[in-house]
């Protein structure tokens, strides 16, 4: 929702605008999520987006670009994509990176809607995220923003919706630098689950705590602490 209504203040349609006028179309460099695994995800993101934002056909033509998902680059036909390939699974950027380069060369500006690294797959796997592409578009001298995780914001904003005390809410992830890292942040409680994406690091198997010393290096060595701990959630 923040980034989404970051583009719209900023290239769309903002409700309420000074001069009430409609603005004209916008064009993104769009790195999504494939269509074929989810119709409306993407239209119904860049509706969020203020209306008059639809995907770039070119670098040329673009007008700034869009971090929000991480396997294909979408053109505006919606049976127009590349593959980036070898990124989600590997985490490989040879596929993005000469987009990027040209973003670069005009000065592009870039939203990451999502600001992950990594995440835990369903079967088990790494996956790779859009905030790899900001922070290596950033490495390049591009300019990005950031929304997600762990900027705050997402976090008070939830327990403003819920209507709730900050007290009583805690905020459950996998992730120190982002779960834990925007909690504490956000001055709310927190549960590091260990199973996730930090496993390897803390040398144990889904559904086992790590062992103290793991633990506390871990933690000393990210500069994040939960208040709970739990290897996992089950039903």
């Amino acid at each position: 929702e923040e980034s989404s209504r970051y583009i719209r203040e900023t290239y769309g349609n903002a409700d309420g605008a000074a001069d009430g006028a409609q603005r004209p179309t916008r064009r993104a460099v769009f790195f999504t999520w494939d269509y074929h695994d989810d119709p409306n995800r993407q239209k119904s993101y860049l509706d969020k987006c203020g209306g008059n934002i639809v995907p770039a056909n070119s670098v040329e033509e673009a007008d700034f670009v869009l971090a929000h998902g991480a396997n294909v680059w979408q053109r505006e036909r919606i049976e127009d994509f590349t593959q980036l390939e070898g990124f989600l699974q590997q985490g490989d950027l040879s596929s993005i990176e000469p987009i990027l380069e040209q973003c670069k060369a005009r000065n592009l500006p870039m939203v990451c809607a999502n600001s992950d690294f990594i995440v835990r797959m369903p079967d088990g796997s790494t996956g790779y995220m859009p905030g790899n592409i900001a922070k290596r578009y950033e490495e390049m001298g591009g300019e990005c923003k950031y929304f997600g995780k762990p900027d705050p914001k997402p976090f008070r904003a939830c327990v403003e919706m819920l209507g709730l005390d900050a007290s009583r809410v805690v905020h459950v992830g996998d992730s120190l630098h982002h779960d834990i890292a925007g909690a504490n942040a956000a001055e709310i409680a927190s549960v590091l689950v260990t199973s996730g994406i930090h496993c390897e690091e803390l040398g144990t198997n889904f559904g086992k705590l790590p062992t103290d010393d793991a633990l506390v290096d871990l933690l000393h060595k990210s500069g994040h602490t939960p208040t709970h701990i739990v290897s996992t959630f089950q039903l």
